[in-house]
């Protein structure tokens, strides 16, 4: 069996159509749970849920306060963590690009990922989260339990230990030419 030659260039162009055409991110048709509403877009779309948890593990819930859809197409998603910081996660088709402070990483090369992974672990290294109750970490008190110094109060300088005195005693005692 002959295939003509227009036939094999119609062939290979709606291959060559099929494999470059770029995938639209679909929502999953899985009902969303109701215990799961704060983020609901998680399980809408699978492929978020999947990047989300290789960027910040399993207990994505205790870094991630919020996640907002921001842009319809490119599809970007907005992760507010609980620190106050932000990710964006735009969809190229194949996987996502995050942008973390500004830098952009295509999470879809290792090089760049682990790059995503150091500057999220920067985010969280400078700017904790506060896990559980919020007045046990935060110290009570403010200026009024500060002691107050006024012109009653004596400045006292530091002392200083008798192993400084024999320290500088050594020193003098070095000869000199």
């Amino acid at each position: 069996m002959k295939i003509k030659a227009t036939e094999l260039a119609d062939l290979v162009r709606t291959v060559i159509r099929k494999t470059t055409a770029v995938k639209d991110i679909t929502p999953a048709e899985a009902p969303v749970q109701p215990t799961q509403e704060m983020h609901y877009l998680l399980y809408k779309f699978p492929q978020l849920k999947k990047t989300v948890t290789q960027l910040l593990g399993v207990q994505y819930n205790d870094f991630i306060e919020s996640v907002e859809w921001i842009v319809p197409r490119p599809t970007t998603f907005k992760l507010n963590l609980k620190n106050g910081e932000h990710i964006f996660l735009k969809w190229e088709g194949k996987g996502f690009q995050a942008q973390i402070q500004g830098k952009r990483y295509m999470l879809e090369l290792v090089g760049e990922f682990e790059q995503a992974l150091d500057r999220l672990s920067e985010i969280l290294k400078y700017n904790p989260i506060k896990f559980g109750d919020e007045s046990e970490m935060v110290p009570t008190g403010g200026p009024e339990e500060l002691p107050a110094l006024g012109p009653e109060t004596p400045i006292t300088p530091p002392e200083t230990s008798s192993r400084r005195e024999e320290e500088k005693a050594e020193i003098e005692a070095i000869p000199t030419t």
